[in-house]
């Protein structure tokens, strides 16, 4: 995984650096040099960085479905009243 995606990750997922080094099981700093490019992750912190990043996409997609699907049904009781 480059550099750029795993900063472009993790912002659009509105971590910083500390909760994503957590979720992952790392130190921040070790983020920190794998965003920079100053080191790349690999083997095991490849596999659990991307699954983590992964997972945690799932469950913001997951939240933004039940939002949508309780906005919808929201206005749908609005329109009923």
């Amino acid at each position: 995984m480059e550099a750029h995606d795993i900063t472009r990750r993790r912002t659009a997922l509105g971590l910083t650096q500390s909760e994503l080094a957590d979720a992952v099981g790392v130190h921040r700093v070790t983020l920190l040099h794998w965003e920079t490019g100053a080191a790349t992750p690999r083997g095991l912190s490849a596999r659990q960085l991307a699954a983590t990043l992964d997972r945690l996409e799932r469950e913001a997609a997951q939240r933004a479905a039940r939002r949508a699907r309780y906005a919808a049904r929201t206005r749908q009781n609005d329109d009923t009243r």
